[in-house]
């Protein structure tokens, strides 16, 4: 273990180390075997009752039906397993996507790597806000400060010093340094409680748990509606066995036990998708609230702007000692890819930079980290006789601790002349949309705590950062969509104003509001306020979370972005919390919903289009299902009470051939829909909308009650010529309306006919698909047997396909009359 910490470990030993020592990551909970999610598949009470009524039908000499009947239960247990697996993998690979990363020292270079590939021996720099990846010991430390409440659940921040341990998964609040690893994965402190990590179940979401009870009282309501047909087919005098076997079958088949599935495999194909998109979402409730959002709280730097920090202008002009400070006051270091760091601190050392190594010629003794309550960063450093403080940070907060100018060379007393100038030079820079830094420094002999005070003013320099060409016709959208957008920002108000002005975020300087106002406001003032305002400039970290509850009195769901350590709790107070990928620290990260992989605005507008896509096509699969099974119970239940005692609709292998056919691959087809061009000209959604809202249960209902209708009328007409011709053609009408009720579905609002091929696509194929496996059943021998069916006539078929296409005809009209 033994190495050089300013070379850190050769490339070649860490993969011999890796290899030895596995990978730094704590053990997950084993996935099951599919052999046991079979297993599970089997276990649900209304299965194994079928199952044991079909072993009483073999022993009756119903072998054939018996048979028929489990091949369909084992092909549905199936499918079922691979919508879980599916959607299991979905997840993991978004894990995969969220991995944390580590600035480690390799072969003398920085380079940034993936945490799980640390190993022993590493040298790992830590700053403000990143998540400590293994147990280290420190080798360096600069006033850093840990929370270790992960692995002790004390909140109070512990003080590290040289040579001090600090452990996996707790975090840093201040300060900065490096340390060792020492351990890594299950040889944690973290990974020694791992096992009980391990036995967590993933937590259903609120839209999977509504579906859940729903599926639960709909499965009692089909139930008891099956026990009352079951009944009231052996008072009309249908064969008791054959009876229980249909209602049994019946049950199977209409009770919607697979809401939850289909809920899950959309939400997990869905971050998938929006991964892709590079949003990446960390919790899947989330999505339920993106698509409700209608209003945005975005930071400017970076989100809505470049993050492309430019020196253009300074004040006076480039000193000795304003290149100095600004390059030895800076966090950022060279690495094999250039400058690693914040985007200011780079522009200042690609500025001001110079071939003298300043930071060995004076070398750095202490640090006090820049933070948003600060607004300053002070670094002091060894001069040959002396210690010199550079502080640099926001200009009226540096100019307010300066007592001195420095003009010409020489130290003068800082009077009110020079402070106009400055604020004038400073008012100049912000209203030309610089972001503004000053910088102050100060000569002591003997380095005290309290060095932040009488500094000497050495000047300011004015930085660009142009807003990105694509947020303004972002933000148009937002508002077309019925979004609000706010930018935070702690620049200066005249600097935000101006961004602002050229973003259409708000052309009225009435509508920005600074930090120092925001101060004096009650919180009912706020509330009263925070309706009119669009900028809010120069506030603190905790200002944003005071911003996110006023505006959530006023019922809005709030989407928040934020970056640092002390953006945390106003991420987690935020309806939908979105951190920066590039620039935000793991703290931020983990407090939030969603990480913006490419710090893009235009991704989070993407993300609210995505979410509100992604929970429309969960209600038409919710819809699709609940039409079709409703439509099943009332095909049975018309045909008991309209026909004679000795009539079957359908057979119970009918029965859940349909269920087969029409239940799984049709909903997934709507769950994948492509999105249409139509979702960002909508208003939000409200929150807790049902998912029945808008006339969905009349839609319900409606379509239910024309599919059962069409299965009677056509086993009616079927029965001018037979029993079986007319089972054949009420269980073609039952199976191909609901396969064209697929298509009502692709819009609840627009005519089908509207609709472009492309999102027709899929839907299209699953149907074909679907309808060439039901007219093989009817018209292949090998199916007469089995199923029952017989082939039909032309003057049959059309009758068939009339039925089942006017369901498309009776929406159509619907929709018209809706528009």
């Amino acid at each position: 273990m033994e190495i050089k910490t300013k070379m850190g470990l050769s490339q070649e030993e860490a993969r011999r180390r890796l290899r030895r020592d596995g990978y730094n990551v704590l053990e997950e909970k084993k996935k099951p075997h599919p052999a046991v999610l079979f297993v599970n598949q089997l276990k649900d009470p209304l299965v194994l009752i079928l199952l044991v009524a079909t072993i009483m039908s073999m022993l009756l000499g119903e072998v054939l039906d018996a048979l028929i009947m489990i091949a369909v239960v084992m092909i549905n247990a199936v499918i079922g397993i691979w919508q879980e697996m599916k959607a299991e993998r979905s997840l993991a690979a978004l894990r995969q996507l969220n991995s944390p990363t580590a600035l480690c020292l390799r072969d003398g270079k920085l380079i940034q790597i993936d945490s799980r590939e640390l190993v022993r021996g590493d040298v790992v720099y830590l700053r403000t806000g990143t998540y400590i990846p293994a147990d280290m010991t420190l080798l360096e430390s600069q006033s850093l400060a840990v929370d270790e409440s992960s692995l002790t659940g004390e909140s109070e921040h512990v003080s590290k010093r040289l040579g001090d341990a600090v452990f996996m998964s707790t975090y840093v609040t201040y300060g900065s340094g490096c340390g060792r690893v020492e351990k890594t994965g299950m040889q944690t402190e973290m990974g020694q409680i791992a096992s009980l990590l391990n036995h967590r179940e993933r937590q259903l979401t609120p839209l999977e748990q509504r579906m859940a009870s729903l599926s639960q009282k709909l499965g009692l309501l089909c139930l008891g509606i099956c026990i009352g047909m079951f009944l009231f087919g052996l008072l009309r005098g249908h064969d008791f066995f054959g009876m229980l076997l249909t209602a049994i079958s019946l049950a199977v088949a209409a009770i919607p036990e697979g809401l939850v599935a289909i809920v899950s495999i959309v939400l997990a194909l869905g971050t998938v998708r929006m991964a892709k998109q590079n949003a990446i979402m960390r919790r899947l409730d989330a999505i339920e609230s993106l698509g409700s959002v209608n209003m945005i709280c975005s930071d400017k730097t970076g989100t809505l702007t470049q993050n492309k920090m430019q020196v253009v202008r300074t004040y006076p002009h480039v000193t000795a000692e304003l290149s100095e400070g600004m390059v030895l006051c800076n966090n950022a270091v060279a690495s094999e890819k250039g400058y690693q760091g914040s985007a200011t601190e780079k522009a200042l050392l690609a500025y001001f930079q110079n071939e003298d190594k300043l930071s060995e010629r004076y070398p750095r003794v202490k640090e006090w980290p820049f933070d948003s309550e600060r607004k300053r960063m002070s670094t002091l450093h060894r001069y040959q006789d002396h210690y010199r403080l550079y502080t640099k940070g926001a200009l009226e907060v540096v100019l307010a601790r300066c007592d001195y100018i420095l003009q010409e060379g020489r130290v003068c007393i800082l009077e009110e002349k020079h402070l106009a100038m400055i604020e004038k030079a400073g008012n100049d820079m912000a209203e030309g949309a610089l972001r503004v830094l000053a910088l102050a420094f100060r000569d002591v002999i003997d380095p005290a705590d309290q060095l932040e005070e009488h500094l000497v003013f050495v000047g300011m320099v004015g930085m660009i950062d142009p807003p990105r060409p694509e947020v303004k016709d972002s933000i148009r959208q937002c508002r077309q969509a019925g979004v609000e957008v706010t930018m935070i920002t702690g620049d200066h108000e005249k600097t935000a104003f101006a961004i602002a002005r050229e973003l259409d975020i708000t052309h009225n300087v009435h509508q920005v509001m600074n930090g120092a106002t925001l101060a004096t406001l009650s919180d009912e003032e706020l509330y009263r306020k925070v309706a009119s305002i669009r900028v809010f400039a120069r506030v603190k970290p905790s200002d944003k979370v005071r911003i996110v509850e006023a505006c959530q009195k006023h019922g809005w769901l709030v989407a928040m972005t934020g970056d640092g350590v002390n953006d945390a709790p106003a991420l987690k107070k935020a309806d939908v919390g979105i951190a920066m990928g590039k620039t935000g620290l793991d703290v931020a990260k983990q407090a939030s919903d969603m990480v913006l992989a490419d710090d893009h605005f235009e991704t989070i507008t993407r993300a609210i289009e995505e979410g509100r896509h992604i929970y429309g096509n969960i209600r038409k699969a919710i819809l699709y299902l609940l039409s079709c099974n409703l439509g099943e119970i009332m095909s049975i239940f018309g045909a008991l009470l309209f026909f004679g005692e000795e009539m079957t609709i359908l057979t119970p292998v009918m029965i859940l051939w349909v269920n087969l056919v029409t239940d799984s691959f049709p909903a997934l087809a709507l769950g994948v829909l492509p999105e249409s061009n139509d979702l960002m000209k909508e208003k939000p959604r409200p929150k807790e909308e049902s998912l029945f809202s808008h006339g969905g249960l009349v839609f319900t209902i409606l379509n239910g009650l024309v599919i059962g209708l069409m299965t009677l009328v056509a086993f009616r007409y079927g029965l001018n010529e037979s029993e079986s011709c007319g089972r054949t053609m009420a269980f073609m009408v039952l199976s191909l309306s609901q396969l064209a009720h697929t298509l009502n579905l692709v819009s609840e609002k627009k005519s089908l006919f509207q609709e472009k091929g492309e999102r027709l696509k899929l839907v299209i194929i699953v149907i074909l698909a679907l309808t060439v496996l039901q007219l093989a059943v009817v018209n292949l021998g090998i199916f007469w047997r089995l199923l029952g069916t017989l082939p039909l006539s032309f003057d049959q078929w059309c009758v068939v396909i009339g039925l089942a296409l006017s369901l498309i005809g009776i929406n159509e009209c619907v929709k018209w009359f809706g528009r």
